[in-house]
């Protein structure tokens, strides 16, 4: 997920063109106070207030989308938002306007207003880490992923089969590198996953390179392409499978309320319930968390189990959905990438589309990398990749061949 930047409101000039005072002291701490307890509503208010009593002042024009944000509720202040850039016809009303767009899924409108503001080098940290924050979030980013598997790993290797990087709505593989190993033959398994079986060379260790492109998308700006039926092929994602289990009395407690709503409205209600009542936990949680009706009791689980009880909710109103699993924590410039596992489900007219239960609703994650999608929580026959998927873990809690690398080598726009 991205990090959001919490601007301080003791900067007064931070991005050209705004000149209003900065906060009075006590209101100032008022809405520090606010933010830390994580009072939104508490923050939308004093940070609108402040607006209309002072003028605009960046920080608070922040805060005041970040605060409806965390309420699920950032288009309803985008009128605001953009008056407010219109009145104060600077920098900083730009920005604050872009970072509304996107909260509220406009990300085609959003980089417009980013192109704005693409040679501005501001000089105050805060407005420098704010502006960052935004061109992570709506630029085009490609990175280069590195799995590396040592020399004496490498030399008892059998052939094994690789999923890449797949070709989704928002992210394509525009090259692949293998060093140490060559490709044998290509499928395309029970779910449609890409699969590359890698026969090693036995020459030292194995490389393999993929350059991947992210783009940030919100399945909002699609949903007028919603139409059309449900395919034999995609209606077995609404039964029961291992793991996630469909139609049960705690799911129709959940979805009675919007369980016959437009499609994208049934949507919605999962989403809601997701970000509202589950919890992340970390992996290692107690036994039979990995069942989605013991998740639903806990209240919590980690990555695959939460989205195990998405796809039960989601499926129960007639809405398919599976799981796709890949690398995350693909932030910055460079890193280590983790696995993690989160929800695809299906719109007519339009595809698969995935969603992370901790971003905005409809939101595409632009900073994870998907790689296989499956039907079954622990389903085996879509894991592959023993050596490069990073699951196995030695007794140190460190991963056996990794972890895996990713750096970024391109950003843009475009």
């Amino acid at each position: 997920m991205f990090t959001r930047v919490i601007l301080g409101l003791t900067a007064i000039c931070l991005l050209g063109g705004v000149t209003a005072s900065a906060p009075a002291k006590t209101k100032q701490e008022n809405i520090n106070l606010a933010v830390q307890s994580k009072q939104w509503d508490l923050v939308e208010r004093l940070a609108r207030e402040g607006i209309q009593r002072n003028g605009f002042h960046f920080s608070l024009g922040h805060l005041y989308v970040l605060a409806l944000e965390k309420q699920k509720r950032a288009e309803e202040g985008l009128a605001t938002v953009r008056t407010w850039a219109t009145d104060f016809n600077g920098a900083g009303g730009k920005a604050v306007l872009a970072d509304a767009l996107m909260s509220s899924g406009y990300y085609n409108e959003a980089r417009k207003v980013l192109r704005e503001l693409e040679n501005l080098r501001p000089d105050a940290p805060d407005a420098q880490n704010y502006l960052e924050g935004l061109r992570e979030r709506g630029y085009k980013k490609t990175y280069r992923l590195t799995w590396q598997i040592k020399a004496e790993e490498a030399a008892t290797m059998p052939e094994e089969w690789f999923a890449p990087p797949q070709d989704t709505l928002n992210q394509r593989l525009l090259k692949l590198n293998l060093q140490g190993v060559e490709a044998v033959s290509e499928k395309r398994d029970k779910y449609g996953n890409r699969l590359i079986k890698l026969r090693p060379l036995k020459t030292g260790p194995i490389v393999v390179k993929a350059d991947v492109q992210l783009s940030p998308l919100s399945v909002k700006e699609l949903l007028p392409r919603l139409k059309g039926n449900l395919s034999p092929e995609v209606q077995k994602y609404l039964n029961t499978s291992k793991g996630i289990v469909t139609d049960t009395d705690e799911i129709q407690a959940v979805i009675q309320s919007f369980a016959k709503e437009a499609w994208e409205k049934r949507i919605l209600g999962v989403m809601n319930y997701a970000n509202s009542r589950l919890t992340y936990c970390p992996p290692g949680s107690p036994p039979g968390i990995d069942n989605s009706v013991d998740v639903m009791r806990r209240g919590g689980g980690h990555c695959e189990a939460l989205t195990s009880v998405i796809a039960a909710c989601l499926r129960t109103t007639g809405v398919p959905a599976r799981m796709i699993r890949g690398q995350s924590a693909i932030v910055g410039e460079h890193g280590d990438m983790k696995q993690h596992t989160v929800i695809e489900y299906w719109l007519p007219g339009i595809g698969w589309v995935d969603w992370d239960h901790n971003m905005p609703y409809f939101e595409m994650r632009s900073n994870f990398v998907r790689l296989c999608s499956y039907n079954e929580v622990g389903d085996e026959g879509v894991s592959p990749g023993f050596y490069f998927q990073g699951r196995e873990f030695k007794a140190a809690g460190v991963y056996r061949n990794g972890p895996y690398h990713y750096e970024r080598i391109a950003r843009s726009l475009d």
